[in-house]
C-alpha cells in the first residue's frame, strides 16, 4: 500500500515536470516567433544606416581631387571612380540595392545624387529608377529580332537590387496603375511585359510595346506610343 502510494506520488511528479517542460517550449517557442519581425526590424534598419553611410563614402570619394570633364557628371564615370576607390560597387548598399546616378545642378553647379532602389525614401523615384532599369535589361534582351529565325523567349531573367527575377511577358495589358496595396487582386511585386508581332509569316518581326512595373507602393507603365504613366509619374515633370 505505502508502494504503491510512493510510485504514484513518483509518477505525479514526473508528469508534473514533463508538462512544466511542455510549457516552457512552447513559451519559448512564442518569444522566438514575437522576437523574429522586431530581429528582421533592426536588422532592416542597421541596413538602411549602412546603405546611407555607403552613399556618403562613396559622393565624398567622388568629390576627392577628381576633375570631370563637360558640365554633368557622366554615371559612368562617376561609377568608375567609385569602383576603383572602394574596391566595389554593388555592395555599397549592404542589401545589394542597386545604385543609381541622378545629376542635378545646384545653383548653376553641377552635381550628382547616389539613390538606392531599396531605402530611398522617394517611393515614387525609386519606382520610376527600378522600373527603367528592369526595362532597360529586357529592351537589351529582346531587342527587335526576325522571328522566323528563332523562338521568342516564353519569360527573360533580370537584375534587380541583388535578384535575378523572372520577367515574363503578358497577351494583354494588365489594369495596373497604382501600386499593389492599393489594386485589388495583386500583391508585392508585379513585373511584365508584352510583344506584337508584325510581318509575313515566314519573316515576322518582333516588337515591344508595354510594360509594366507595380511595386507595393507605386507603378510604372510604359507603352511604346505615349511613353511613361502610372501613378509613380504623377507630379513628375523632370528627367533622371
Amino acid at each position: 500500500m505505502i508502494v504503491s502510494l510512493f510510485g504514484r506520488k513518483i509518477r505525479e511528479k514526473k508528469g508534473i515536470t514533463r508538462a512544466a517542460v511542455l510549457l516552457l517550449i512552447v513559451i519559448a517557442i512564442l518569444i522566438v516567433l514575437l522576437l523574429i519581425p522586431v530581429v528582421m526590424h533592426y536588422v532592416s534598419d542597421l541596413n538602411e544606416i549602412g546603405c546611407t553611410a555607403g552613399l556618403k563614402s562613396a559622393k565624398d570619394q567622388v568629390a576627392i581631387g577628381v576633375n570631370f570633364k563637360g558640365t554633368e557628371y557622366s554615371a559612368e564615370e562617376v561609377k568608375r571612380v567609385v569602383t576603383h576607390a572602394m574596391v566595389g560597387w554593388d555592395d555599397l548598399c549592404p542589401s545589394y540595392g542597386t545604385i543609381y546616378v541622378i545629376p542635378s545642378n545646384v545653383n548653376g553647379t553641377p552635381d550628382f545624387t547616389l539613390v538606392c532602389g531599396i531605402h530611398d525614401k522617394d517611393t515614387k523615384q525609386r519606382t520610376r529608377l527600378n522600373a527603367s532599369y528592369v526595362l532597360d535589361q529586357i529592351r537589351a534582351i529582346l531587342g527587335e529580332g526576325d522571328l522566323s529565325q528563332k523562338t521568342y523567349p516564353d519569360g527573360v531573367n533580370v537584375k534587380l537590387n541583388g535578384e535575378t527575377i523572372r520577367v515574363t511577358p503578358v497577351k494583354s495589358e494588365l489594369g495596373l496603375k497604382r501600386g499593389t496595396n492599393a489594386t485589388t487582386g495583386y500583391e508585392g511585386r508585379i513585373i511584365h511585359y508584352m510583344v506584337t508581332t508584325s510581318g509575313s509569316s515566314s519573316k515576322q518581326r518582333s516588337e515591344l510595346v508595354y510594360f509594366v512595373y507595380a511595386d507595393e507602393d507605386h507603378a510604372a507603365v510604359w507603352r511604346k506610343d505615349d511613353g511613361w504613366t502610372g501613378d509613380s509619374y504623377e507630379g513628375f515633370s523632370g528627367s533622371e
